[in-house]
């Protein structure tokens, strides 16, 4: 067989096959091989429409190479097609029998457990166990009763206090049965989330094996310090955020980045927890252990989404809560007419809410796992929303659209300075900046080998402008031509020309000045990402038909990149408050604006738009002012990003649709008397969970493929 790898994550493999074996005997092979190689939880289904496969399997499990492996193995004979299609058919049937299983290891010992007590036991205790079942409901409900408040408890204590008025015991234990049953599996849902977020960030338990006094010994994960030695071999997730020390390795960090392919680390580079070498072993000194680890705080951020619910989930639960007054008025209704309190009961347990304020939180959960998997962080389910409802994309250009490593094309001094002088002092005022373009200029003085003592004053920067010092009794500037014309006075129109020629092929400039006079001028160039054009193609496919650059960079240079990215909308030498200013003017026009910048000048836009997205790489403040965090810089994330938050605004909607026909269903059955409480309980219930479980179902699958 030839097998091409499509997209690969640890534990998650998409692939092609060309094999003369049909698709049913490939899932076989595949399954019978990975089980022979000691994995044996493995699945493996195929897409028709795409003719693709996905493989899935514990996130420790190198299964890229291991299918690699059996697909250089030799093709089985056609006899053999069908025993392996077989096998690949009770693999698939018994995955989907077991979440059903799980579900009924709950349901099963509680239903046994209720009838034989209702069948075994004697008639004088019945009511005394009725009361003990019953009373924790009738006091939640009595008490939101007392302070005015028609609520869900309230429903379900009204509907055990009306069966037990009328002296029909067994009503009111089975309703209260009912109801704790659906609260054990709900409670069982919330569980299997909670469970899956800690399956992508912290894996089985595995030991951490550490080098103290010269000897490497196997500790718990939680006895790790920081400053420790530890080894990460071949196979293993690493468990701390540190620094390489020695040795080299593939180590595939993609829970962390959503890169598909490994990355080389060697001394001196950077790792994180949740990472797993694919090849090599390395010795790595731990910085941050636990719960400080970057792999930690993203799992935080997602456990704490509840807090942080969006406008239209929100509003979909107050619908839901505002619809328990009228079941209360149609109970009644029920009553006057029938003169039947268990017909009334039968209305009274039947509420909107329950689905909705379990499910819509699950599935915004399940959104931003399944977008963490795609290499970025959403703050909260409010900002997953408001992403899918964005229809203006808003960007920087500046290390958004460029690859933040620029270098100095050119170094052009004038009126009599020479130019190791500009660069050399130049580098001397950058050095105190960690900015991308300042860190290029320091690195080009240093591969020039011109040293530069700090003979300058205090360094002062201007924000979005340049830097300015004292030199010699001379005031010394580095900065953009707004800073240096308009702002400190100096004649730049000499350098007209050379700025023209640079923009022309889409570079920067930095003004170098001395003492009121232009002394030359620094030629940045910033490349574009190789894939910029591709991802903003991307976003437009999913229906943003505006996107709009904004940048600190002079006219032309803007357009010219703009052309190179197929953006017609361009804002050029724009200051931050002028950032602001346009967003502010866009949401006025009614759009939703997201913003996309890495910058300490776009921290004041990232705010003031409707959802803020910014880079690891950038600015500290950027990357907590907003409210989209690409891990690893990687703006390839942003449209799958953009199609889950869709998809998962799409599956609120559909589970309020859902929640609110069945249950008006269950309502009517009981307005009519075709059905009696207990029955009633059980459905609502039912419908409650199954809106639970759909809500965890992943997204990825509908979500579009990143690039490898």
């Amino acid at each position: 067989m030839e097998v091409g790898v499509v997209h690969a994550l640890p534990g998650r493999v998409r692939f092609e096959v060309r094999s003369r074996v049909p698709p049913g005997g490939v899932v076989g092979l595949l399954a019978r091989e990975l089980a022979l190689a000691g994995v044996s939880e493995v699945e493996i289904t195929y897409n028709p429409r795409t003719r693709r496969y996905l493989a899935l399997a514990g996130r420790d499990v190198a299964l890229r190479e291991l299918i690699e492996r059996v697909a250089r193995a030799p093709e089985p004979s056609p006899d053999h097609w069908a025993a392996l299609a077989s096998a690949a058919d009770q693999l698939a049937t018994r995955r989907r029998v077991e979440p059903l299983a799980a579900a009924a290891r709950i349901i099963v010992p509680r239903v046994a457990r209720f009838l034989l007590a209702r069948w075994l036991m004697p008639p004088l205790l019945r009511p005394i166990v009725t009361a003990y079942r019953t009373w924790p409901y009738l006091r939640a409900g009595a008490a939101d009763m007392a302070r005015g408040r028609l609520t869900v408890p309230a429903l379900d204590a009204s509907a055990i206090g009306a069966s037990l008025a009328i002296g029909d015991v067994g009503s009111a234990n089975t309703i209260a049965f009912l109801l704790d049953l659906g609260e054990a599996l709900e409670d069982w849902t919330r569980a299997q989330a909670r469970q899956n977020i800690a399956a992508l960030y912290r894996g089985p338990a595995q030991p951490a094996w550490v080098i103290r006094d010269g000897v490497e010994l196997r500790v718990e994960p939680h006895e790790v310090s920081a400053g420790d030695r530890v080894v990460a071999r071949m196979g293993l997730r690493i468990p701390v955020d540190g620094v390489v020390v020695s040795g080299e390795a593939s180590v595939n960090q993609a829970a962390m980045t959503g890169e598909a392919q490994a990355i080389s680390k060697r001394p001196g580079l950077t790792v994180w927890a949740g990472s797993v070498v694919e090849e090599g072993q390395l010795v790595i000194e731990a910085q941050r252990v636990g719960d400080q680890t970057r792999f930690a705080s993203i799992a935080r951020l997602i456990e704490d989404a509840d807090g942080t619910r969006g406008e239209i989930a929100s509003h979909l639960e107050r619908l839901a809560v505002r619809a328990v007054p009228y079941t209360f008025l149609a109970a009644g209704l029920v009553f006057l007419v029938t003169r039947s309190w268990l017909r009334a009961a039968s209305v009274l347990v039947v509420d909107y809410a329950c689905a909705l304020k379990l499910a819509t939180p699950l599935a915004l959960k399940s959104a931003m796992l399944e977008a963490v998997h795609h290499g970025a962080a959403v703050k909260g389910g409010k900002y997953l929303e408001t992403l899918a409802r964005a229809d203006v994309f808003v960007f920087d250009k500046t290390g958004t659209l460029t690859e933040a490593r620029p270098s100095v094309r050119e170094v052009i001094p004038m009126d009599g300075f020479t130019r190791d002088y500009v660069l050399r002092n130049a580098a001397c005022l950058e050095e105190h900046f960690p900015h991308p373009v300042a860190t290029a200029i320091v690195q080009q003085a240093v591969r020039e080998k011109l040293e530069h003592e700090e003979r300058h004053a205090k360094v002062d920067y201007v924000l979005a402008h340049g830097i300015a010092s004292t030199l010699e009794g001379e005031r010394v500037l580095v900065g953009n031509r707004h800073f240096v014309e308009e702002h400190e006075h100096v004649d730049t129109s000499r350098a007209a020309p050379h700025v023209a020629a640079a923009a022309s092929k889409g570079l920067g400039v930095l003004y170098f000045a001395v003492g009121g006079r232009l002394a030359g001028l620094l030629v940045i160039d910033d490349p574009l990402l190789p894939n910029a054009r591709e991802i903003l193609g991307q976003i437009r496919a999913l229906g943003v038909d505006r996107l709009v650059m904004i940048t600190g960079d002079n006219e032309q240079a803007a357009r010219t990149v703009a052309r190179a990215l197929g953006l017609t909308e361009v804002h050029a030498e724009v200051l931050p408050d002028e950032k602001t200013a346009l967003i502010r003017t866009m949401q006025a026009q009614g759009h939703v604006i997201a913003m996309v910048g890495d910058g300490i000048n776009d921290t004041a836009a990232l705010a003031a738009a409707d959802v803020g997205i910014s880079l690891k790489h950038g600015a500290e403040i950027a990357r907590e002012a907003c409210h989209v965090l690409l891990l690893e810089g990687r703006l390839a994330a942003l449209p799958a990003t953009v199609t889950i938050a869709r998809l998962a605004l799409a599956r609120v909607h559909r589970n309020f649709v859902f929640s609110v026909s069945a249950n008006s269903l269950f309502l009517g059955l009981g307005l009519v008397g075709l059905a009696p409480a207990s029955l009633l309980a059980l459905l609502h219930n039912a419908s409650t969970v199954a809106t639970c479980w759909a809500s965890l179902r992943p997204y990825i699958e509908a979500a579009p493929e990143r690039p490898s």
